[in-house]
């Protein structure tokens, strides 16, 4: 008999493989949105990256990445970049399905998924449908412009064009204002100083439960931080989500014990029933396996439908009992991550970090010197609660001045035995030649260099007797 606490018929054994490969394996299992399958395989190619650098981390350590906000920041590079060039064509590759085949397919493709998210949400808090927001900006430093071809192509993306001249304050201040002040730094006053051009992308979500968890139904909990028994009492939200409450299901042997989905509320009133337009995942990977690799298989297992009607391996409906959940409520802030690094390995980004490979030939007008992008700053923040979920994440590609090489002054420094020499320029005859190893004593003060006086017998030069050296 079956177990009803269990997820009955759990689904194949193979795990996806987080390589290079996951990315197309996702777009041609996702048909339903190549380009949502692009950004998702994109996020776990980075998140893998992330893992494996952070191995010797804090098991404790919260790590969260918007790759949506990424893949914006890098739209925003990507429309600058010379048609053709090995630099456009990089950028398209990370950025959107291989079905867009130019720029300005890829550019359109990330800018209508992103407005559909934004058209799905709430226009204001009056609501308790879900609210999200997406900006985009570039800041350009003084003495240099944007073209009018550049600032044209990034309309479909509604980039707001802001001048460099108030440093840093002003970027962070344009971030808080766009992510409700979750978010109030992302370059400092030195990295904006040195930048040629930053682009930025900000993003901001707010929603609440379509059940809310019950305040008087939490209470504390063990949390296995990791297999050390490292435990810590936390904050621990309770409830049973019954059939037809929106909650699905979902479990993948070899990479995800148990998972759960959440539905964010939808409709402008409570007690309105309507679509689910966002929600919540939470997920256990099976023991031992990366967090990266169960990401992957829960967007497989996404497309195979509500209720177990599509593929094996889709999303169901909890059993009869229904499906109770304790789960911690969080708050999730981490540092500004630097993904220069990661975006070269993971998502095969070499050309536009490279001065003589960039080719961002339509950014600036007048024919300047386009510059490349010295590091994407990256910096989110997730909280979870009774009430539901508040995120913001914002992304900074930072573009550095093509500098010619400064040459440094061949130096001399005389400070060991060294030969002198009198010498007849015309016929190189050398009147006076020598060694000197007793220079003269700095004395110090006003003509000191020459009112010292010589070396003397018993100092540096003299040879007791005062016979000189050599």
């Amino acid at each position: 008999m079956t177990d009803t606490n269990s997820l009955p018929n759990r689904l194949e054994r193979s795990r996806l493989p987080c390589d290079s490969s996951v990315v197309e394996h996702l777009v041609a299992i996702l048909p339903r949105n190549e380009q949502a399958a692009k950004i998702n395989a994109a996020g776990v190619l980075l998140l893998s990256g992330l893992d494996e650098n952070e191995s010797g981390s804090s098991p404790a350590t919260n790590l969260f990445l918007s790759p949506p906000s990424i893949v914006a920041a890098l739209a925003l590079a990507l429309a600058a970049a010379e048609p053709g060039s090995e630099c456009e064509q990089e950028l398209r590759r990370a950025v959107a399905p291989r079905s867009c085949a130019s720029a300005e397919e890829a550019l359109a493709s990330v800018a209508a998924l992103l407005s559909s998210a934004v058209a799905s949400s709430s226009p204001s808090d009056s609501s308790s449908r879900p609210i999200v927001e997406a900006a985009n900006s570039v800041w350009c430093a003084g003495g240099f412009e944007f073209s009018r071809d550049y600032l044209s192509r990034l309309e479909p993306l509604g980039a707001e064009a802001r001048s460099l001249s108030d440093g840093a304050r002003a970027i962070n201040d344009w971030v808080a204002s766009k992510t409700r002040k979750k978010i109030t730094d992302i370059v400092d006053e030195g990295t904006a100083a040195a930048a040629t051009a930053i682009l930025v992308n900000a993003l901001y979500f707010k929603g609440t439960w379509k059940q809310k968890f019950d305040p008087r139904a939490s209470g504390p909990g063990e949390f296995e931080v990791c297999k050390e028994n490292k435990i810590r009492q936390a904050h621990f939200m309770n409830k049973l989500f019954k059939r037809g409450s929106g909650a699905k299901v979902f479990a993948k042997e070899g990479a995800v014990t148990l998972a759960i989905k959440l539905p964010y509320s939808s409709s402008s009133s409570p007690s309105t029933d309507s679509e689910d337009l966002f929600e919540a995942v939470f997920a256990l990977p099976e023991p031992g396996v990366p967090f990266s690799d169960a990401l992957a298989a829960l967007q497989e297992g996404g497309s195979g439908g509500e209720g177990g009607g599509g593929a094996e391996g889709g999303w169901r409906d909890p059993p009869r009992a229904g499906v109770e959940v304790s789960v911690p409520a969080f708050r999730a802030e981490g540092a500004c991550l630097r993904l220069a690094p990661l975006l070269r390995s993971s998502l095969g980004l070499s050309a536009p970090f490279c001065q003589a490979d960039c080719r961002f030939t339509r950014m600036f007008s007048g024919g300047r010197a386009a510059p490349a992008v010295e590091e994407v700053l990256h910096k989110v923040c997730v909280e979870c609660d009774e009430e539901g979920s508040e995120a913001a994440a914002a992304t900074a590609a930072v573009m550095v001045r093509a500098m010619l090489a400064v040459e440094e002054p061949l130096r001399f420094v005389a400070d060991r035995p060294f030969l002198f020499c009198v010498r007849h320029a015309a016929s190189g005859l050398d009147l006076f030649a020598g060694r000197v190893a007793g220079p003269r004593r700095w004395e110090g003060g006003e003509g000191g260099a020459r009112g010292g006086r010589e070396a003397r017998e018993g100092e540096p030069g003299c040879r007791p007797g005062g016979a000189p050296v050599g």
